[in-house]
């Protein structure tokens, strides 16, 4: 709720799609919740949605809130600072105003004619660009076959990895902010369009009309590459998560894998292996000691590290041949 909100809902409801604006006082809330993202207060709201325990709100009409400046301007203060300040604030945000509506209809002007008018049309065709971003980046590139690539054109940009890396180490920071801010803020805010799957919709499809069809089929290869690349890191970084959830630099050393037909031909010595197993590996006070057991069709393993891999198989050989697991390693 509020003015955001509000012209929101207006824009969803001109396009057709139903929006229900809430209150975020009226929003249910579970106690002794600590992680808050953007996907967590997405999901939640769905779910408090579809079981009906989300109030919407009237959303007013824009004369109603015409109705709402005039009481602002009807406040008044007890303190003369207070109301002199303020009777200054209500001018110059109209004045901020206007300049503003006044900037962007110069820019629509200025785009419509040469120079910008074919880079603006070309630009326009990609999603999350519109006529002031694509101004912006025609009017702060000028001339884009100065790039000989596009690694020298978003090193223009700042978009680029710092990197820090020394013989054989490679190591990679954050984008350097090196280059062009203007452009980069653009770029970067029209980089969030295609976190969503590749689509056309109606204000796309009526910025395309007209357009020769390499710049579409340009468009349209843009919008499958850059969410493919999206996508992919999330992927690799929730598997490389897990691989951080696992034991770094453990291996295994296996004492013997039985299949079911070899169960009763299992001998003692080989029990006492891997008794004998688990005592080598605690009495090393290995990182990860541990011992696998289970059903006699998996394989019985000792997880260690991997700079002891020659003395605990050398050891485990000699303990495999013992009579009884009571004998103490040497």
């Amino acid at each position: 709720a509020g003015p955001t909100g509000y012209d929101t809902h207006r824009q969803l409801a001109s396009l057709g799609v139903r929006c229900d604006v809430i209150a975020p006082a009226l929003i249910p809330r579970r106690a002794g919740r600590r992680v808050k993202t953007d996907r967590l207060d997405a999901r939640n709201l769905v779910r408090l949605h579809r079981a009906g325990e989300l109030t919407p709100i009237r959303v007013p009409t824009l004369e109603e809130e015409a109705i709402r400046d005039l009481w602002v301007r009807g406040q008044h203060f007890d303190e003369p600072a207070t109301e002199a300040a303020f009777r200054h604030y209500l001018p110059a945000l109209d004045t901020r105003r206007s300049q503003l509506r006044a900037i962007d209809a110069e820019i629509e002007v200025a785009a419509k004619l040469p120079p910008l008018a074919g880079p603006v049309a070309r630009l326009r065709c990609l999603r999350g660009i519109d006529i002031l971003s694509a101004v912006t980046i025609a009017a702060e590139v000028c001339d884009f076959r100065q790039f000989p690539s596009a690694v020298s054109s978003m090193a223009f940009t700042g978009l680029v990895p710092s990197e820090h890396s020394s013989g054989a180490r490679e190591r990679r920071g954050s984008i350097t902010k090196t280059g062009n801010a203007h452009l980069r803020r653009v770029l970067v805010e029209a980089a969030w369009s295609y976190r969503h799957r590749p689509a056309i919709g109606p204000e796309l499809r009526r910025r395309t009309e007209g357009q020769p069809p390499e710049v579409l089929a340009y468009a349209w290869h843009a919008q499958c590459r850059l969410c493919s690349r999206f996508r992919s890191p999330r992927r690799r970084q929730g598997r490389q998560r897990r691989r951080r959830r696992r034991r770094p630099g453990a291996g295994r050393l296996h004492l013997g894998t039985h299949d079911e037909q070899d169960r009763r031909s299992v001998t003692d010595g080989e029990r006492a292996g891997v008794h004998h197993g688990r005592i080598l590996a605690d009495s090393m006070r290995l990182r990860s000691a541990s011992l696998v057991r289970g059903s006699f069709r998996r394989t019985r393993d000792v997880r260690f590290r991997s700079a002891d891999t020659s003395m605990v198989d050398r050891r485990c050989h000699v303990l495999a041949r013992s009579p009884t697991p009571s004998a103490r390693p040497p």
